[in-house]
């Protein structure tokens, strides 16, 4: 048997065949590098004085392999916290278990199994498919472009920079092989090391540029589907909605290939977390905020976060940096808002209570003494100077939902004087906190033009007022007596709510998405608004006033929503919320259309039907018994079928 023959060290490096030529091999004297070319003097024996002289591994940097199943985070009651004083190991103090980065090696590398074979071969085609009809190098430029407008991906913005920046790397520039998939899979399943002094860019070199993952293609995809939603028309990709459409679905569901093998191989870290939530959010513009997919996925998010432990105290855990400390509170906040926000809107319960979690947020926003001596109570000082981006929105819209989710339990209080005095303290508080707002951050109604703000600026604006006006609105809510018969309070609230959306619609081309989109604005506050104002219209019959509001201010308000709508402002036949917003239009439409008719009434007053007497919807009211907070489609749908709406015809 002939002996072994040693490669050259770059073609070991780059593990090519090597014809083992000398001085210089073949293959590195075509590739002109010559003084590269040089072979060990040992090849086969392991160098001991190497291995000696490396210093000792620290526990943050020990490559580690997940035990299967993954058992992730695991509390004081688990049975992992009560063998821990059994047999201690080396945790944080307060923490059942290590880091879940850090976990003792002791199995090797799994290889791919036949299914991950399978997995990554249909994930290699998807992305041929993607790259033959749209070029990466322009894809990249969309991103480029959505960037630029001030937009960003809400919870992985600081992380996108460097996924774009490794397409061409881990695509192979545009020109996928048919390992890439491969490849990328196998980089998922290297843990990310990182240790107390541990910096950013170490950090995000271990996901970019040769190390790119799973993760990092599902961020950049993740990019690309919402860059379609902001850039209407973008020629080299798409010059129709058809051609948009079908861009958004591809790289979607290659995202969810990517996603579904990302949490097959059981290595739950920051980075796939971050792209998990951000597949999400595609998921709310691409199925809709209603679907049940986009419901899963946000309980799956849930899962993955308490999984990892996010809910505990993140900040006193001394091997993570402050970047990642802040990427975690950033993760938790923007993840118990969106459960409480989607839990109202479909009148669902919230999946994740506050009763279980160390609330934190990246910003203390509420955390600034207020100047008592000035009039107004203005913030002074630091408050000023917090910066409005995507911190400054998750940590204000995290305290707003704080203050919702004792709202809700709110809904299932027997006592109604009880529920009535909680409601009270927790009014105080929400005013108490807009006040503690720095005052760069406050937005009362009136002319948008008058704020010299950037578009995400005035967009962030907007969206913290409407947090705070919601807050109110459900308050008020709680208190009713009965939905058809909404109160002077109510209506005002409503009023200035469906106001501050209308606004936002209005001026829709000078705002850029701070975290919240504008269908999102409507359907959240405007729809909920807006049925506010017709039931009490409906109710009152006053042809003038009514809340001590001007009634044509108020219909002014309503017909600019039906007309936004209908024009196809917000939305498409073919996008997934257009079902709800036209519904609801053609509701609005129905009912301003009677209201001209019936203008010049003989007593100056309107009856609720022909057959009715003013305040009485006789079965109608008796049988408005959706959730309170509910207003889909199904609150729509029952509005029009009131007594005064009943005898018109909805157009088709």
């Amino acid at each position: 048997m002939p002996p072994r023959e040693a490669a050259c060290e770059p073609c070991r490096r780059s593990k090519l065949a090597c014809d083992h030529a000398r001085p210089v091999c073949t293959r590195c004297l075509g590739a002109n590098r010559g003084d590269a070319c040089e072979y060990r003097t040992a090849p086969f024996k392991r160098r001991r004085t190497d291995l000696e002289s490396e210093p000792p591994p620290t526990a943050a940097a020990t490559p580690t392999i997940r035990p299967y199943p993954n058992p992730g985070f695991q509390g004081s009651l688990s049975s992992a916290a009560i063998f821990s004083h059994i047999s201690p190991r080396h945790h944080e103090p307060g923490s059942a278990q290590p880091e879940p980065d850090t976990v003792p090696a002791g199995v090797s590398v799994p290889a791919l199994l036949d299914n991950d074979d399978i997995a990554c071969r249909q994930g290699t085609s998807l992305i041929k498919l993607l790259l033959e009809e749209y070029p990466l190098s322009t894809l990249k430029d969309l991103v480029s472009f959505w960037l630029a407008k001030g937009i960003s991906l809400s919870h992985a913005e600081s992380l996108l920079g460097s996924c774009v920046d490794s397409m061409d790397e881990a695509l192979n520039s545009g020109q996928p092989t048919d390992t890439c998939m491969e490849y990328l899979t196998r980089n998922s399943q290297s843990p990310l090391l990182f240790g107390p002094e541990t910096t950013f860019e170490a950090y995000a070199a271990q996901f970019s540029g040769h190390n790119a993952r799973l993760e990092t293609l599902g961020i950049f995809l993740s990019a690309v589907v919402r860059a379609t939603n902001d850039v209407p028309f973008f020629p080299t990709l798409y010059k129709t909605d058809e051609d948009k459409f079908r861009l958004r679905k591809l790289a979607t569901r290659l995202s969810d290939h990517a996603l579904e093998v990302c949490l097959s191989l059981d290595c739950l870290n920051d980075l796939q977390l971050a792209f998990q939530y951000e597949n999400f959010i595609v998921h709310t513009f691409v199925d809709g905020d209603q679907s049940y997919s986009s419901w899963r996925r946000l309980g799956d998010v849930i899962a993955s976060m308490l999984a990892l432990g996010y809910h505990e105290r993140v900040e006193t855990r001394s091997r993570i940096p402050n970047f990642l400390v802040e990427l975690r509170q950033s993760a938790f906040a923007r993840i118990y808002t969106d459960d409480k926000e989607v839990s109202i809107f479909l009148g669902r319960p919230p999946r994740l209570s506050r009763r279980f979690c160390h609330f934190r947020i990246p910003i203390a926003l509420d955390s600034f003494e207020v100047n008592t001596s000035v009039p107004g109570g203005e913030t002074t000082g630091q408050a000023n100077e917090i910066k409005i981006d995507y911190r400054a929105g998750c940590s204000w819209a995290a305290l707003c939902a704080l203050l919702k989710e004792e709202i809700l339990e709110l809904f299932i209080e027997k006592n109604r004087e009880h529920c009535a005095q909680r409601a009270g303290v927790i009014c105080a508080k929400a005013e108490a906190q807009w006040q503690q707002l720095p005052t760069h951050m406050r937005y009362d109604v009136g002319c948008l033009n008058d704020y010299r703000r950037s578009p995400f600026e005035r967009d962030f604006l907007i969206s913290a007022r409407l947090d705070h006006i919601h807050i109110r609105f459900l308050l008020r809510f709680i208190l009713l007596n009965n939905l058809a018969h909404p109160d002077d309070e109510m209506i005002q609230i409503a009023h200035e709510m469906l106001t501050l959306v209308v606004q936002a619609v209005l001026a829709r081309d000078r705002l850029a998405n701070s975290g919240s989109g504008l269908v999102w604005k409507v359907i959240l506050y405007g729809l909920p608004a807006s049925g506010i104002i017709l039931l009490a219209i409906l109710e009152q019959r006053n042809p003038y006033h009514f809340g001590g509001l001007s009634r044509a201010k108020v219909l002014q308000n309503l017909r600019i929503l039906v007309a936004e709508i209908q024009i196809g402002a917000l939305s498409h036949p073919r996008e997934p919320n257009f079902a709800l917003l036209t519904r609801a239009a053609q509701t609005i439409e129905n009912f301003l259309d009677s209201e001209e008719r019936h203008d010049h009434h003989p007593n100056g007053q309107m009856s609720t039907h022909p057959d009715a007497a003013p305040g009485q919807m006789g079965p109608w009211a008796s049988n408005l018994n959706l959730e309170a907070w509910d207003f889909d489609l199904g609150f729509w749908e029952n509005l029009a079928e009131h007594p005064f709406l009943s005898n018109l015809e909805f157009p088709t």
